[in-house]
């Protein structure tokens, strides 16, 4: 909601795997993935985009430790930590597409 209120359009995928099909079919340009989702989780799905839509942006956020998650790789993007504030993710966009 705080990101439609920002002035953004947002598309929502129930799992990573909805969010894949969705990015074969429509372009984004920045996507803010879960790690710990079911059928593909974030890391998986953030590899599948760098591959195949290499111009969208990305980012994930993650209720987890960044020690508990047993799909870590290292990741030079930053990972917003739940729980946050709504502006934290609006900031976030923000910063992906300045970029």
């Amino acid at each position: 909601m705080s990101l439609r209120t920002a002035g953004y359009d947002v598309t929502v995928a129930a799992d990573g795997l909805e969010a894949m099909t969705l990015c074969t079919v429509e372009s984004f340009d920045a996507i803010l993935t879960d790690i710990d989702m079911p059928r593909m989780n974030g890391h998986e799905l953030v590899r599948w985009i760098a591959g195949n839509r290499p111009k969208t942006r990305y980012a994930m956020m993650s209720g987890l430790p960044p020690e508990a998650d047993k799909h870590a790789v290292p990741c030079r993007r930053p990972i917003l930590q739940k729980p946050f504030f709504p502006k934290q993710a609006v900031a976030l966009i923000e910063l992906m597409l300045r970029t």
